[in-house]
């Protein structure tokens, strides 16, 4: 699926590819491979150029291409001047199409994991949020899995390449192209950049972890190396097809979005009770 807008305001063009999946893709017992791969599908290169050198090339023209794994689907991001584009969009295409996953760029990026495993402590609202997410969808749920050292000791370059062939496939992703272009001429860009992609067998499928009815309940997280203090408060919101989104959004502007929100005026500049407060609301596509 295309979507492309014509915007010649800067001469500049940007690519984004969404592609379904994510953790709730993650074969059993391979927690922590889409954390893995949404890193190393960008350092670890394309089959015609090391990740290294797509970085000083991508550098040297003022140029971007960057990969991200969501919890439901992967990304992969570029920008690019207008008089580049014959220039980046090859390589783009390449990123979705043939990523070479390096395996010294596979092993940096554990030692990098290992290295968040080790500091996840140490942010104090970081654990608050953490144990909060596991109470919200339960701690198995890949809405809030928690990533272990030997989570990250068993993923192999192999994991990788067949999480990547069973899912990035042209049937499952929308591709959309804004900036400065012409679009019948991007459209024959696009169908010679990705002539190559074919979709083999059928779909992958993906089953829709089950999210448990809320429960009340009050939990501590004691933490006594610290001189802060972290109180969250929630529950279950919506999707962002819910027909109430648009009212809901607008309401949390009004109490707790920003510094001029009524928590925020209410609870730090009246009374000077805390140094933050505010509210968010934070909606995804399939839960």
């Amino acid at each position: 699926r295309l979507l492309m807008v014509e915007d010649h305001a800067l001469p500049q063009i940007q690519f984004r590819a969404v592609v379904k999946g994510g953790a709730v893709a993650e074969p059993k017992g391979l927690n922590g491979l889409t954390d893995l791969f949404g890193e190393v599908q960008r350092t670890g290169g394309v089959k015609s150029m090391p990740g290294d050198q797509v970085d000083e090339f991508l550098e040297r023209i003022g140029a971007s291409i960057e990969t991200d794994m969501d919890t439901s689907f992967g990304t992969v991001t570029g920008k690019t001047l207008t008089e580049t584009l014959d220039k980046v969009l090859p390589l783009y295409a390449e990123f979705l199409m043939a990523p070479a996953f390096a395996q010294e760029k596979i092993d940096l990026a554990k030692t990098q994991l290992r290295s968040m495993v080790s500091r996840r402590n140490d942010d104090v609202f970081g654990v608050a949020f953490r144990e909060y997410t596991k109470l919200i969808y339960g701690k198995g749920s890949p809405y809030a899995r928690q990533l272990e050292y030997d989570d990250i000791d068993k993923l192999t370059r192999e994991d990788l390449l067949q999480f990547y062939a069973r899912h990035y496939r042209p049937d499952e992703t929308i591709l959309a192209v804004w900036g400065d272009f012409k679009t019948p001429e991007m459209k024959e860009k696009l169908a010679k950049a990705f002539a190559d992609w074919k979709a083999a067998g059928p779909k992958p499928q993906i089953i829709q972890p089950v999210v448990p009815p809320s429960a009340p309940s009050v939990n501590y997280v004691e933490k006594k190396d610290v001189e802060q203090a972290f109180i969250l408060l929630g529950h279950l919101g919506v999707r962002m097809d819910d027909p109430d989104y648009p009212a809901i959004v607008v309401m949390n502007d009004i109490l707790g979005s920003c510094m001029s929100s009524r928590i925020f005026k209410e609870v730090r500049e009246k009374r000077g009770l805390a140094y933050s407060a505010g509210g968010a609301i934070v909606p995804a596509y399939d839960h």
